[in-house]
């Protein structure tokens, strides 16, 4: 298998070795469904158990997070946490569910494409928008199982590649030691950059992931200095940059000190 380096944007510093993990991209929303007048108030119910499923995973991650004291991360938690106590998750769901009478997640999917109409132009509400689509995603994950992609999958030393990493979702993986991030889309400043680089996982984004389809992905190096991903790389290459890591932790140890 011949080597073949990818050139994209560098998003947080370091260099990882991994095999990868590709993240499937949530598929589309469930179709409408007209409920019962009887059905809605279980629906309600099935809606707050979500809500309250999403709020102890971030209580749980948050707990996770406790040791290192208080942080941007922390801050990032603690903002979805806000969230699922804003009005806009919480009565105004069920307002619409009880007035329409359709199922949670056609709701949900109108509520939020209303929101991001209003705030898309408005860069102050940039981030807010972003960390509502998080939260959005979390509580449409407890709606429908299909939503919920197996995470347990993952395992230490991945490299992971997705379309687009939500904020709890690039936490839940430095949590399970994962080795980078590779992403077609992702902004410097975006919470998802900001906790790869708070936790030392090399970040590289603008990396179609259509490109990989055709290549046998067995070994990946993640060059978070370059911006560049590097499949299936040959002797020469991982020697180098094996010099090349432990050139920079000898550097952060000395820093460190």
């Amino acid at each position: 298998m011949a080597e073949k380096r990818l050139k994209g944007i560098r998003i947080s510093r370091g260099i990882a070795f991994g095999s990868p993990f590709l993240l499937k991209p949530f598929p589309k929303p469930s179709k409408e469904v007209a409920l019962k007048k009887n059905e809605v108030v279980l629906e309600i119910e099935r809606y707050k158990c979500a809500l309250n499923q999403s709020r102890h995973d971030l209580e749980y991650l948050q707990r996770r997070q406790s040791h290192e004291g208080k942080n941007v991360v922390t801050q990032i938690l603690e903002a979805h946490l806000e969230i699922l106590q804003d009005p806009l998750i919480t009565e105004m769901i069920v307002e619409r569910i009880s007035k329409l009478q359709k199922n949670t997640e056609t709701v949900f999917q109108q509520v939020l494409t209303e929101y991001q109409k209003n705030f898309e132009k408005n860069h102050f509400f940039e981030e807010r928008l972003n960390d509502i689509q998080d939260v959005a995603g979390r509580i449409l994950s407890h709606l429908s199982p299909r939503f919920k992609e197996d995470h347990n999958a993952i395992f230490q030393e991945a490299v992971v590649f997705a379309g687009e990493l939500i904020p709890s979702l690039a936490l839940e993986l430095a949590q399970k030691k994962c080795a980078a991030f590779v992403t077609e889309k992702s902004g410097y400043t975006s919470h998802a950059a900001i906790i790869a680089r708070a936790k030392g996982i090399p970040f590289v984004t603008g990396i179609r992931l259509a490109d990989l389809e055709k290549l046998a992905l067995k070994q990946i190096i993640v060059d978070g200095l370059k911006g560049e991903v590097i499949i299936n790389p040959d002797s020469a290459t991982v020697e180098h940059y094996t010099k090349v890591r432990e050139h920079l932790m000898a550097a952060a140890l000395k820093k460190a000190r």
